[in-house]
């Protein structure tokens, strides 16, 4: 059993958001809610386990343009914004109460 698989999703989530909130681009694991918070910041997923795959992902990280990498650390940023930094969660509360 990996070591990653014991953590929790509050502490996944949380070492995901404050990698994209670094500009960091993130390649990460198909498994649990991994997919839905990164989104489209994903620079690649990759199954879990899968040795050959997460090569390939560091790989193709590795090869990322100066733009593709500003690309995917700008969507990353944008999206801890938006849905994990207080301001954001309020607005989008906010909307959905309005509209709602």
């Amino acid at each position: 059993r990996s070591p990653s698989r014991g953590l929790g999703d509050v502490y996944k989530r949380q070492v995901l958001a404050e990698a994209m909130l670094a500009g960091v681009p993130v390649i990460a694991t198909t498994g649990g809610a991994i997919p839905e918070v990164l989104g489209d910041a994903a620079v690649r997923l990759f199954p879990v386990a899968d040795a050959e795959a997460i090569h390939d992902a560091l790989l193709h990280a590795r090869q990322l343009s100066d733009e593709q990498r500003q690309h995917f650390s700008d969507a990353g940023l944008a999206r801890v914004q938006e849905n994990f930094l207080y301001q954001g969660m309020k607005q989008k509360l906010a909307t959905l109460i309005t509209e709602g």
